[in-house]
């Protein structure tokens, strides 16, 4: 790579930057591969457990943006229950998980190919192959679907 596109390559990424809030979220993978992302650091693990601190990236779609309401609240998805089963592969799992992050939502991700015992919950939950698959507060939700995803985390 030549110095010039090094030093453009850098310049973009510091531009990308400044698209990021303050805003966080903690991923850790607990003692059986499950991997969870949350807004607050896990409670209760172990010292060698590994946390990362991921950024959240600020939406510049005023439709996704948060009202004065619901920042006023602090973070409106804080109670949300979510598990979002997905395999590395899918391209439209990794836009779900980073649907989650972006609002704030605490999730946990089953990797359905790694962790066997995620796959076979996920069957029994569900007689419709295919990932991803999430359950949003309890309602049952298929694909990539952000407007349900809206839906059934703002509606009980």
């Amino acid at each position: 790579m030549k110095i010039g596109q090094t030093l453009f390559a850098v310049f973009v990424l510091i531009l990308l930057s400044s698209d990021f809030s303050n805003a966080k979220m903690y991923k850790y993978v607990d003692e059986n591969g499950v991997t969870t992302y949350q807004d607050y650091p896990p409670e209760n693990f172990a010292s060698d457990t590994k946390i990362k601190v991921l950024p959240t990236v600020q939406s510049k779609n005023p439709d996704t943006e948060p009202t004065k309401k619901e920042t006023s609240k602090g973070n409106l998805y804080r109670n949300a229950q979510v598990e979002l089963y997905v395999t590395s592969w899918c391209k439209y799992c990794k836009k779900a998980a980073n649907y989650f992050r972006s609002k704030g939502v605490p999730f946990t991700e089953y990797d359905i190919e790694k962790d066997k015992a995620a796959a076979r919950r996920k069957d029994r939950l569900s007689p419709k192959k295919g990932v991803p698959f999430a359950i949003v507060n309890g309602k049952h939700i298929y694909g990539f679907a952000p407007n349900i995803y809206e839906n059934a985390l703002t509606r009980p």
